[in-house]
């Protein structure tokens, strides 16, 4: 797999550091071991951790679950690491691997709340009315898949609350909207996925708040750590 790596990477270089990091990660995965890694940047870290991890979780029938402590680093390894990972072991017969993203759900759109704003109409009290039409707009088109994250605008905190989806407002199976609701639906693509991109505070939250979460399943679930210096710090806050 990874000498596959120079089919999809034009410019690729082979490093021995990162060939190191692959040979490591798989002997500590495979012997079902606790390992930390330190390389400087420019390593190629995620490479490095992700190749082995998915042989791994493929080998023994289970899940690697990624976790990062930034959310840019959780959406490069979307957008960038893990599809050019994931193509690179199809090059060795390791086909169909699936992989998610599971993000908190404040990230997350709710219908509900955006139907109602975006249908009532007050002449005296626009506020943010036409920000959220146009979010409207994105969501009915099918254009966004209703995550703050890939939304392709700004949008302040205050405007975002007033749409996203909360624990206080949600009532899950019961709304009219639960069927195509985006925090749900990421869900479903979660719990099917043989890779899970996550961050530190979700993560953590789960494991502090939530019995039998699917994401903190040590039995079935292999977790790399990414960003692990800022681990203790985040576990202290959940």
């Amino acid at each position: 797999a990874y000498r596959h790596l120079s089919e999809f990477l034009p410019g690729f270089v082979v490093r021995k550091q990162q060939q190191q990091m692959v040979q490591r990660v798989s002997g500590v995965l495979s012997a079902e071991g606790r390992g930390l890694i330190e390389a400087p940047t420019g390593t190629g870290k995620s490479i490095g951790y992700l190749i082995p991890g998915i042989v791994t979780a493929v080998e023994q029938d289970k899940v690697l679950v990624v976790s990062t402590a930034t959310a840019s680093l959780q959406d490069q390894l979307a957008s960038k690491d893990i599809p050019l990972a994931i193509k690179a072991l199809a090059g060795a017969g390791i086909p169909g691997t699936q992989w998610a993203g599971a993000k908190g759900r404040e990230r997350h759109l709710c219908p509900v709340k955006l139907e109602a704003l975006t249908s009532t109409t007050d002449l005296f009290n626009q506020g943010d009315k036409p920000l959220h039409d146009k979010i409207g707009d994105l969501w009915e088109s099918g254009s966004w898949d209703g995550v703050r994250d890939t939304l392709p605008m700004r949008i302040d905190r205050q405007a975002w609350s007033q749409v996203a989806n909360t624990s206080a407002s949600c009532v899950g199976e019961g709304c009219p909207s639960y069927e195509g609701c985006p925090y749900y639906e990421a869900i479903g693509k979660a719990k099917k996925a043989r890779v899970i991109i996550t961050n530190h505070d979700y993560l953590l939250a789960n494991f502090a708040n939530v019995d039998k979460s699917y994401l903190c399943d040590s039995e079935r679930n292999i977790f790399v750590f990414d960003e692990a210096h800022h681990l203790s710090d985040k576990i202290l806050s959940a």
